[in-house]
């Protein structure tokens, strides 16, 4: 019978989470902006920000929960497990959730729905022109939005959820190595 490997399993459900939970804040994003668009006295910064830092703390519990599941079942099948392989249980979950969920994520923002991309970029722009801020910044601000790359935001994302996911695999692999470490020298190896 073969071995089922739990970190290919949660890395692949934790990417379809995410890709389901970026849409779906997107969707949300974009009906604020339209909102804010059309009413600029609705925008604050505050609802803005608010929206961003729920989505890091939950983008940041999907990459918890399925590297310590994965850790988890990894003891299970493995009794003589090392703080080693319980990191890389961790780094292989994080690698397949980035690589896949980034992956899926570009296909959909730049080849199903550019069109949302769009609209998103252009309401920006509108929410920007209202804002009550020097006009030296409105502009650099709205050159920025000129120069995005989607291939330079692409291997950003992929660079800072890699080091979440390393940092949360070897926080997890230190937290759930339960072997006694002082009596086992070899252990950390």
């Amino acid at each position: 019978m073969k071995k089922e490997n739990s970190a290919i399993k949660y890395g692949l459900i934790g990417a379809i989470v995410l890709v389901a939970f970026g849409i779906i804040i997107q969707l949300i994003a974009l009906s604020y902006l339209e909102s804010a668009a059309s009413n600029p006295g609705k925008f604050t910064l505050g609802k803005a920000l608010l929206i961003g830092i729920c989505s890091l703390v939950i983008v940041a519990g999907i990459f918890i929960y399925c590297i310590v599941k994965s850790i988890k079942e990894y003891r299970k099948k493995d009794p003589e497990y090392t703080y080693r392989k319980l990191v890389a249980q961790g780094l292989l979950v994080t690698l397949i959730l980035v690589v896949v969920s980034s992956g899926l994520s570009y296909l959909y923002n730049n080849v199903i729905t550019p069109e949302t991309r769009e609209k998103t970029l252009e309401l920006t722009k509108q929410v920007y022109q209202n804002l009550s801020i020097p006009d030296d910044q409105k502009e650099k601000m709205l050159e920025g939005l000129e120069n995005k790359n989607p291939v330079r935001e692409l291997l950003t994302s992929l660079g800072l959820t890699l080091l979440l996911g390393m940092i949360i695999s070897l926080v997890s692999a230190m937290v759930m190595n339960k072997r006694n470490t002082f009596n086992n020298p070899n252990q950390m190896r």
